[in-house]
């Protein structure tokens, strides 16, 4: 885990604070790679989850879009053998598209926001530099219109990357 900015003492976030969590990987938590990457683990949690454990407030509306969203798309996917998703794991899905008008009303609720983007990674063909190393096209545009409606509130944005290999950020106009 690596901190890379914590402008204005963002973090940490007190408990019960009202956050508006956005992206897919908030639903799943990326414990491990591929390949020799892959990690044995128990169990996960997934960051939504952690976040209303540990007490703080959600924006229903938002968990119940990406909710539904992840599992018909998940629904969507070839079933896989456990060897088959170790070697090589179904391709993630899609970064929700989300409207400006609800992220703007998540605005208005909450006090805080997380961008949660995730990625997972081996060591071999499924590395590439589009989509993989740099932010897709809807990771961009769901980072910069969540900064928007947030900043232009005076509100704080955190992006957390839930990611198994390097990316490059640079490209994110995010302040």
């Amino acid at each position: 885990m690596i901190l890379l900015k914590n402008e204005a003492k963002t973090l940490p976030i007190a408990t019960g604070t009202k956050l508006a969590v956005f992206g897919n990987s908030a639903m799943e938590l990326i414990a491990g790679g591929t390949g020799s990457g892959d990690v044995n683990k128990m169990y996960s949690v997934p960051l939504i989850e952690g976040l209303f454990r540990a007490g703080y407030s959600l924006n229903t509306d938002l968990y119940l879009a990406y909710s539904n969203y992840v599992d018909a798309e998940h629904k969507k996917q070839p079933k896989k053998s456990p060897i088959e998703e170790l070697m090589s794991p179904q391709k993630p899905i899609l970064e929700m598209t989300i409207s400006n008008e609800a992220i703007q009303k998540a605005a208005g609720y909450s006090e805080k926001a997380i961008v949660a983007i995730g990625r997972n990674a081996g060591e071999g063909a499924d590395r590439k530099e589009k989509d993989d190393y740099t932010l897709t096209d809807k990771e961009k545009e769901l980072i910069n219109s969540v900064a928007t409606a947030f900043h232009a509130q005076g509100k704080k944005v955190v992006v957390i990357l839930n990611i198994g290999g390097v990316i490059d950020v640079t490209e994110c106009a995010i302040r």
